[in-house]
């Protein structure tokens, strides 16, 4: 999935019948900015929100979500090193991140 990098947000269908908003922040001036977007209209029904740089919207992002933090591998620029953080209670698990009990 390519960042969208000069549109802040992308729509894609999964073959599931989901939908996944894809968002990239980086350029946006104010987290005020996000309202133009759509941002109070996000994360119903079948859709998955997937934010490149929250930070960027700071206070307005969800108290329940997870981060996935992508760094690159010194040794091998091709692989990334992938580090889920689970923040606050999500309402459903990450299936290819599955948490083991002792995490919750």
């Amino acid at each position: 999935m390519p960042s969208p990098s000069f549109n802040l947000l992308f729509r894609y269908e999964t073959d599931g019948g989901r939908e996944v908003v894809h968002l990239d922040l980086y350029r946006i001036e104010s987290p005020d900015d996000l309202w133009e977007l759509g941002w109070n209209e996000l994360g119903v029904e079948n859709e998955i929100i997937i934010v490149e740089w929250p930070e960027q919207a700071r206070d307005l992002m969800p108290p329940d979500h997870w981060l996935i933090h992508l760094t690159v591998v010194a040794e091998n620029i091709a692989l990334r090193d992938v580090r889920v953080q689970k923040v606050g209670s999500p309402k459903n698990e990450l299936v290819a991140f599955p948490i083991s009990s002792s995490e919750r």
